[in-house]
């Protein structure tokens, strides 16, 4: 029903750009549990109260009535006695009338009824008595009620019979049973419906927590799937994925490990002989040429590597952050470092450090002075990386990301790097479950915004 009503304000566009949908579901819960609650409480309190609805409206309306007619009954024929009795048969019918219809009577001789004279103490219950007794007393009579007891005075010519009856007999028996009824049956199924619900998101919530850490680059133990089919078959599918997605990862790793060990080998034995050959123009350029080399095999390992094999642990994020500003400091680099009060971290602390270090780096290729700035949330931590260079067009931007691709025109390693800083540093944010953008930096160069989650 309720998704019925969210599908049907989809359709409602109201003027001015007011969307109905919008709106409606800012008040939804969020959860899926809340959801599923919200979905199973609303049928029963609809149930609840329709039920009371109809009871009070159809059930107890004629029960009350047909309550209210005995007692205008009983008060009819006791005044009819009476009305007829000689003074000596007086005492003997009141007695059998207490005795027969369980309730007082009293009869006052030579006394009168002032006016007609009606107090109610429950609106509609007394007044359907007082309906009755309108229907069917031919006699002039009162009719007082003060919750406890009905009493009832009639004008009789030889004088006035009172009558007392107790206020419950107006009230259906049945009454406090069918409301505790519907009450403790809908309370109960939604305690009932409380606890199954419950296991069954638990299961959904444990996989949300899983999927969530190895999003983040954290270790996952054994999983074991639970639940309905459904959500065991999802599970099933993670783990799968990520076992999968983990022994990619082992053996690219060990691949490079190799492919690195063979490469170097020969560098390094082009490196000997060249020191062994006199020194000209020519070596010179040679070993320019394989320096060059090796730093571009490094930088091409780092980023295919991408620290993929270090164990997420425990980071003392200020820490961490401190070595880096003494690493670009001990580098001559101008920088200016404030944060809150930070505490620590889930993640790999040398792919965090270098992912730092790699965006901290490139400001300070470009620029005088570097900004860094952390601030703490309950849920994520930022790091603001800002310089007084030339910044970077909104356009190319998105660029900068892109493996080997440089700013710098020139292929100079020195100047313009191998192209893959930027990138070694966006995946590692990326295995850590954060984001990278770029924007304008009120220092008037770039602004790097490095959002991790805690």
């Amino acid at each position: 029903m309720l998704a019925t009503l969210y599908g049907l304000t989809n359709y409602i566009r109201p003027k001015r750009g007011w969307n109905v949908g919008s709106f409606v579901k800012r008040f939804l819960p969020k959860t899926l549990f809340a959801r599923t609650i919200l979905i199973v409480i609303t049928p029963i309190i609809f149930v609840m109260v329709g039920t009371a609805y109809l009871f009070l409206d159809r059930h107890l309306d004629s029960v009350t009535r047909q309550l209210a007619n005995s007692i205008s009954s009983e008060a009819v024929m006791s005044a009819s006695v009476l009305e007829t009795a000689t003074e000596e048969d007086i005492p003997r019918i009141i007695q059998d009338l207490q005795r027969i219809f369980f309730l007082q009577v009293m009869f006052h001789p030579s006394h009168k009824l002032v006016g007609k004279k009606t107090i109610f103490q429950h609106a509609w219950v007394d007044k359907t008595l007082g309906e009755a007794l309108n229907n069917q007393m031919h006699l002039p009579y009162n009719l007082a009620t003060d919750g406890q007891n009905i009493y009832i005075g009639v004008q009789l010519p030889k004088g006035v019979m009172a009558l007392t009856f107790n206020h419950k007999r107006l009230l259906s028996r049945t009454t406090p049973l069918v409301l505790l009824w519907v009450f403790g049956s809908s309370l109960i199924l939604f305690i009932l419906s409380l606890i199954f619900l419950r296991n069954q998101v638990r299961p959904i919530r444990r996989l949300a927590l899983a999927v969530e850490k190895f999003g983040k680059g954290q270790e996952v133990p054994y999983f074991k799937p639970s639940g309905a089919l459904e959500v065991r078959r999802t599970a099933k599918a993670f783990s799968v994925m990520r076992n999968r997605i983990n022994r990619q990862l082992q053996q690219r790793t060990d691949m490079l490990a190799g492919i690195s060990h063979d490469l170097r080998t020969p560098l390094t034995r082009m490196k000997l002989e060249l020191e062994m050959l006199p020194e000209s123009l020519q070596i010179h350029s040679l070993k320019k040429d394989l320096n060059e080399m090796e730093y571009m095999l490094e930088g091409y390992l780092a980023f295919v590597r991408g620290e993929g094999v270090e164990a997420a642990a425990e980071v003392d994020l200020r820490k961490l952050l401190m070595e880096v500003v003494k690493d670009a400091e001990r580098k001559k680099a101008t920088i200016h470092f404030t944060s809150d009060a930070l505490g620590t971290i889930i993640g790999r602390p040398h792919a965090l450090k270098r992912c730092v270090t790699n965006f901290v780096s490139n400001a300070n290729r470009y620029a005088k002075s570097v900004y860094m700035t952390v601030r703490r949330s309950q849920d994520r931590v930022e790091i603001l990386v800002d310089d007084d260079g030339p910044g970077i067009p909104p356009e190319k931007r998105k660029e900068v990301f892109k493996p080997f691709h440089r700013l710098e025109e020139s292929r100079n390693v020195e100047t313009g790097g191998v192209g893959l800083g930027m990138s070694i540093a966006l995946d590692i944010v990326h295995a850590h479950g954060g984001k990278v953008s770029l924007d304008e930096s009120p220092q008037g160069g770039l602004r790097v915004h490095i959002t991790l989650p805690l």
